[in-house]
């Protein structure tokens, strides 16, 4: 009988997962956020849309090129680098919360843009980058474990956005962001 728990024991394979869970967490925290403060300054349900147009144009547009960049540059770099840039996007967004930063939803817009490209590129990298960290005979198990933890993340996300939003404010739920996406670079940048 395999063992479940074996691909935890590579210390490799419980940063990547680690730095998964905070990013995971840290998005769609971000992402249930950033609506409610555009909702909040437009009042308006299109700018909402907007918002997802923000992030997809430049995910999709450099799709193909991030995949080609994946096979030729070291992965571990491009992920470090998607997610300092991630962390940098979550900070302006903070920022942009506050009396002193609020400039309106355009700044926003931007922001989310260059989130959008980060990801584009921190996507096909973090993919090809894990079965370099565990042995062939591990990778049904490490898929499985990896799977849970963004399934977990994903679903948790929302939920814990709304709460923090709702009981502590946008400026706290985004510095709750922030928080996860340092400890994820630091995962990644250690691991």
């Amino acid at each position: 009988m395999s063992d479940p728990y074996a691909v935890l024991r590579i210390a490799d394979f419980r940063y990547y997962i680690s730095a998964r869970f905070c990013v995971t967490l840290a998005t769609q925290i971000q992402g249930v956020v950033v609506g409610l403060q555009v909702y909040y300054l437009t009042r308006d349900p299109l700018a909402l849309g907007l918002i997802g147009l923000a992030e997809a144009i430049p995910s999709i547009v450099v799709s193909l090129y991030a995949g080609h960049v994946a096979d030729v540059v070291n992965r571990k770099k491009i992920i470090v680098w998607c997610m300092a840039t991630l962390l940098l996007c979550s900070s302006l967004l903070l920022f942009l919360s506050t009396e002193v930063g609020s400039l309106g939803v355009i700044p926003i817009y931007s922001v989310i843009f260059l989130s959008g490209v980060a990801r584009g590129f921190l996507t096909p990298a973090n993919f090809s980058f894990m079965p370099q960290l565990i042995p062939r005979e591990l990778f049904p198990n490490a898929v499985t474990v990896n799977s849970t933890i963004w399934e977990t993340a994903s679903i948790a996300g929302p939920a814990v956005a709304g709460l923090l939003a709702a009981k502590l404010g946008i400026p706290i739920a985004y510095t709750i962001d922030v928080t996860l996406t340092a400890v994820a670079f630091l995962f990644g940048v250690d691991g």
